[in-house]
Formats: C-alpha cells, structure tokens, sequence
C-alpha cells in the first residue's frame, strides 16, 4: 500500500491510458460496422454516365401533370384541396352532403345550397328569403335565381296563390223544339234550318226564348251551333226526347251540350287569388283577365280547379303559368306540356 501511494502519479497515468485504449477500440469496431450498413459509393471515373434515377423520373412527370392545365389533375370537390370534406350529423348519422344522396332540405339540391353558401344546418333554410327580396329559398330554387341577390329573383306573378275556386251556376235550360214531333226525324238526325228551340233561365224569371241554330241566347255569350234529334225510353217504357243542343261560348271557347229538359253542370267558374306579398286577393272568372303587379301586367284566366289554376300572361299567349293553392309549396313549373284539359280560345 505504501508503495502504491508513493506511485500514485504513475498509476493514475496507467490507468487513464487504458482507458483511452478502450475507447479508441470501441470506436474503431463501430465505425467498421457503419461502413458495412453504408458502403462508401463506388467511385466513377471521369466522363462515365450516371444510371437513371427511377424515383426522380416518377417525380418530374407527375411535375409535368400538375404544369399541364388542359386535364383535371385534382377535384377540389367545391371546396379547397387542404380543407376536409364537410359532414352534418343528422338524426344519429352522419351524412356527407356532397355525395351522401341525402337531400338536406326537400324540394332543394344539395350542390344548389353549397354553392349559393347557404346555412344548410337551418331547419328554416327552404322558407327563409337569403337576400330579403321577399322570395324564399324554395322559391328562388325553382325559379333558378340567385338567392343572395336582390336583383335576381322570380317572376311576381309566382306570389300568386289560390285560395278558392267556385262554379257559377248555369241558369239556361233547353226545354226542345216545340213545334217537331218525335216521329219526324231519325235518331241522331239534325234539326232543319229553321227550327226554333225553347231555353229558359232555371229560376224561370225571365220569358221563354225561342232561338235557331247559328241565333245567340240574349242576355248570354252563348251561339247556338247544332241540334240533333235524340230519344231514348224511361222507366215505364215510353219514349222520352233527349234531343241535344250544342251551344259555344264566345267569350271564353267553352262548348256546352244542353239535354232536353235537363239540368246541366255548369261550365263557368272564378278563382279567388291571393298576392302572398301584400295580402291583396282577386275574384276572376274564367276566361277574364286581371292585372297585377307594379308594371300592370295583364293576366288571363284559362282554367282553375282545386289543384291550380292556369293563367296566360297577355302577350305571351301559348305560354301557360301554373299558381299552386296556399296550401301547397313550391314546386316546379308546369310547362305546356303537362296542362291538360284547358281551354285556349
């Protein structure tokens, strides 16, 4: 021990020094190790040619497409590439709204109310009037308008609505041809010229008139256009005339057939109107016009029942306009095509 104090200095040398020989060990058999995982790369001589590099090829066409405009490279998918793809959670299930199929909110597509921006979570949206023209969304969806555009909207005649239609009685009633006996003429034979026809009004407050074909009923737009000679036997086996007289209206086109003796459903009706916007209503008879809107356009009434009543826009004849009843929504226009049944004077 004494001797190890009295060469401490040597010692700690000696100790250090293997030490350091270790490390230098250590480090020389990890180095060899990293140059077998990484060989040092073959060196080439000079002007000798590189391989192609396979990745860097893949990258400079897929370059080459994105510079070439002329072809889609990517779909933003109405939205930007770097922002995900928008859901709504709905019931319990999470719909994608771009290309789910589900209809957000009926009677409106889903790429309409993305691309006017619209808040597709609103319960409200179809109702709701974007721009404050006074027309809904719905509305504006079925026009084809922008609905944050005030200067963009449909036509007003679309803020019409039907509240009601009526028939009005028909008061006329052909009583025959007094002065022919049944066994004149043939079954479906016309009358001759000449021949005077009965009609009286069915509360019979005015006198009997006596008109020929071709005559006008006074105090009516009605023309006599054709009689023809018809019988047929009652209950108790007599004949009965049954004889028919075909009448036009002048005014509105309509053809009536009057039946001896018989009461005939009314041809004649009128529709009451209602502006959503003010609240103003309007009684029209078929086959009359009215005028409506701030411009004063003029519009006729062709026909009305409990589904709709169609009008023709004076000036613009041929083309027909549907009005919906208050109870019912939007929806698309009916075109020429789908009006059945109207009369066009």
């Amino acid at each position: 021990m004494d001797q190890i104090k009295a060469n401490y200095d040597r010692v700690l040398l000696i100790a250090v020094g293997l030490f350091l020989l270790a490390v230098a060990l250590y480090t020389a058999l990890g180095l060899s190790s990293v140059q077998e995982e990484f060989p040092a790369p073959d060196v080439r001589s000079s002007g000798e040619s590189f391989e192609p590099d396979t990745a860097l090829a893949g990258l400079q066409a897929e370059a080459a497409k994105v510079q070439d405009e002329s072809g889609a490279v990517w779909s933003e998918q109405g939205g930007s590439l770097f922002v995900s793809r928008r859901y709504l959670l709905s019931e319990g299930n999470l719909i994608d709204i771009e290309e789910s199929g589900t209809q957000l909110v009926p009677g409106i597509d889903n790429d309409w109310i993305l691309k006017h921006d619209l808040d597709y979570t609103d319960r409200n949206l179809a109702e709701a009037d974007a721009d404050g023209d006074g027309f809904t969304n719905l509305e504006e969806f079925v026009a084809g308008t922008v609905p944050k555009d005030t200067a963009s909207k449909p036509p007003l005649w679309t803020k019409l609505k039907l509240k009601s239609f009526e028939k009005i009685p028909f008061r006329i009633k052909f009583m025959g041809a007094p002065s022919v006996r049944s066994g004149d003429l043939a079954q479906g034979e016309e009358f001759e010229r000449g021949t005077e026809f009965s009609v009286n009004t069915l509360d019979y407050s005015s006198p009997t008139q006596f008109v020929e074909v071709g005559d006008k009923i006074e105090g009516t737009n009605l023309q006599v256009t054709q009689a023809v000679f018809k019988s047929e036997v009652n209950d108790v086996g007599a004949n009965v005339d049954v004889s028919e007289l075909t009448v036009k209206d002048t005014a509105t086109g309509d053809v009536i057939v009057l039946v001896s003796g018989r009461e005939v459903d009314s041809p004649y009706s009128f529709a009451l109107l209602v502006d959503t916007i003010r609240g103003e209503e309007y009684r029209v008879d078929k086959g009359k016009t009215f005028t409506f809107g701030p411009d004063g356009s003029a519009y006729k009434l062709i026909d009305v029942d409990s589904v709709a009543a169609v009008l023709e826009q004076v000036g613009s004849e041929g083309s027909f306009l549907t009005v919906l009843p208050l109870t019912t929504s939007a929806e698309t226009p009916a075109t020429d095509a789908s009006i059945e049944n109207t009369s066009n004077p």
